[in-house]
């Protein structure tokens, strides 16, 4: 009996011990799908954080059908919401202008650290159908802008009396005399809506900015000009007369006056100009 009790204790303990072997080698179903689900969690995290920036920047860069532009679009919105304006710098600001989305335009304007701007006004949508078509990029959106704001706000009322010629070279009189800005506008006529010439003429809400204006084309009705210094603008209103522009408005007749003529001595004045217009006129038409 003493032999066959030991014999069975062993048999008992080897049972035991192959028993613990099996479920030490078997994990729970809880800790096998574990790994599985953390991996699936992690790719997904990096898919929706930190997807394959040569990718992206390829989506967002190449030309779209109008099936592809949501894709396109949430690229966009991932790019900008991450902050990598600076990153992708140039591709990314194309890309930008091109889908034309105010709130967009306004978040990377703001992540640029330029100043705020009215991404809502008519001529921006303007700029981006130029930008699909390579004529605009961001510069031009901006000067756009303010030269709008600039003829949107034009005054009409208590405007004062000017009886002057007008030269053809106002704009770089003014300029050398502390202009920071100059604008040329004209009214809008039936047409315009119908499209404008390039990038060489925008409409704005109430006028049609001239961007390369100059006095060899055919004057229009009504022409405007506004030069920028720290102080604010100048309006000068002209009309064509006997084939010459002639002031005839502005909103500071004293201003006015003063840079007209000093245009007017700018056409005569020969070579040595630029410095001697500061001995004659000072370094303002203020």
């Amino acid at each position: 009996m003493s032999a066959l009790w030991w014999f069975l204790l062993a048999c008992s303990e080897q049972v035991k011990t192959d028993s613990s072997a099996q479920i030490s080698m078997q994990p729970d179903s809880k800790a096998r799908e574990m790994p599985a689900i953390s991996k699936v969690v992690a790719a997904d995290r990096t898919s929706m954080e930190s997807p394959p920036k040569a990718g992206w920047k390829n989506r967002i860069m190449a030309p779209t059908k109008a099936m592809d532009r949501p894709k396109v679009q949430e690229a966009l919105q991932w790019a900008l919401d991450n902050q990598l304006g600076i990153e992708f710098d140039d591709d990314l600001v194309s890309a930008t202008l091109r889908f034309g989305n105010p709130g967009q335009l306004e978040n990377l304007q703001r992540q640029r650290g330029r100043p705020p701007m009215d991404f809502l006004h008519p001529v921006v949508e303007q700029v981006t159908e130029l930008a699909e078509q390579g004529q605009a990029d961001w510069l031009l959106l901006e000067e756009a802008i303010g030269a709008c704001e600039l003829l949107d706000n034009r005054p009409t009322r208590g405007l004062q009396q000017v009886a002057i010629p007008v030269s053809g070279h106002l704009a770089a009189v003014a300029t050398e005399l502390g202009a920071q800005q100059v604008v040329w506008g004209r009214a809008i006529r039936p047409g315009d809506r119908k499209g404008l010439a390039g990038a060489d003429e925008l409409i704005c809400r109430e006028m049609v900015w001239m961007r390369r204006f100059d006095f060899t084309v055919r004057l229009p009705r009504l022409l405007v000009f506004v030069a920028v210094d720290s102080e604010g603008p100048l309006y000068i209103s002209m009309r064509p007369e006997e084939g010459s522009a002639f002031a005839f408005s502005s909103n500071h007749q004293s201003e006015a006056d003063r840079l007209l003529e000093a245009g007017l001595w700018w056409d005569v004045a020969g070579d040595g100009r630029e410095e001697r217009v500061h001995e004659v006129f000072g370094s303002t038409y203020r």
